[in-house]
């Protein structure tokens, strides 16, 4: 086992499975899969099951999964730990590196990691990878604004008459929130269902945890390309982040996926998302391996 004082690691950490194989086996440099809020990685498995690259699959879980230990209280304390983590099974680039929701946030804090270190990485796949809507560029922030309205009528249209009480309500109360939040009489921004069990603290904290770093993530310049994997059709609850991206990154390229933000992981909508991932993997494998994904 390495000396954890040589890596940087407590004792602790260097007990904690942060990679969690998901398909050991295969040929070529392995792609990672980063967690979403909840810091889980079983959400991830029906993606990996469903990948036709040969790629070995790892996932990386959060700390926060084990009761025995506390989770790391932000982004930046978790690209320390899992870049170590990632090294111990790849030593060096270039990676390929996919995160689903605050995951894509973890994922794009590492590509710059690993870049400022020296190494490459050739894919970076960001899985409706959102963004807080305050970063928006001036002009893309007032049209965010001006069709608030345009928003929710619409999903109204869309919603069955039983539900529309509770979609109005959910409405209220939220603005309620950010107006609360704006005067620092609120330090949260969503609230999460009330859940059961041994984990139902340890969620609700990790959720909270992972809410405030959303607020407060703002990327920096990222002298690379991302691969951003998001849903079609009108967005009404957040606003619609490719902007952010395409200013912190040297080039954007969208991938259209199907379902929900919070279904894209679940059948049938991740046999789109794996099919989409596997094209944006072979294409960073070459013209050939793109052609064959395509056929």
């Amino acid at each position: 086992m390495p000396d954890s004082s040589r890596t940087g690691r407590t004792d602790e950490e260097a007990d904690f499975p942060y990679v969690v194989p998901l398909r050991e086996s295969g040929a070529g440099r392995p792609l990672f899969l980063i967690h979403g809020i909840f810091g889980d990685v079983s959400e991830l498995h029906a993606l990996a099951e469903r990948l036709n690259t040969t790629r070995p699959i790892y996932a990386l879980q959060a700390r926060g999964v084990d009761l025995l230990q506390e989770p790391h209280s932000s982004i930046d304390e978790m690209v320390d730990a899992y870049a170590r983590a990632i090294r111990s099974a790849q030593p060096t680039g270039p990676y390929a590196l996919a995160g689903y929701s605050l995951g894509g946030l973890i994922a794009f804090e590492l590509a710059r990691r690993f870049r400022a270190e020296g190494d490459e990485v050739d894919v970076l796949a960001l899985m409706e990878a959102r963004l807080y809507e305050r970063y928006l560029p001036l002009r893309d922030k007032l049209a965010y604004w001006f069709q608030l309205p345009h928003r929710v009528f619409g999903k109204m249209r869309i919603l069955p008459a039983r539900e529309l009480p509770s979609y109005l309500a959910s409405k209220v109360v939220q603005l309620g929130h950010r107006v609360l939040l704006r005067l620092g009489l609120r330090d949260d921004f969503y609230r999460i269902e009330e859940t059961t069990g041994p984990m139902a603290g340890r969620r609700r904290h990790m959720f909270h945890i992972g809410i405030s770093e959303f607020r407060n993530f703002n990327p920096k310049s990222y002298d690379g390309a991302i691969s951003l994997f998001s849903i079609k059709g009108p967005r009404f609850d957040c606003c619609d982040s490719l902007p952010i991206w395409r200013r912190a990154a040297k080039s954007v390229e969208v991938f259209d996926i199907v379902g929900a933000h919070s279904t894209i992981m679940e059948t049938p909508n991740v046999e789109t998302l794996a099919s989409q991932l596997d094209r944006c993997l072979a294409a960073s494998e070459g013209p050939g391996r793109a052609a064959k994904a395509l056929s």
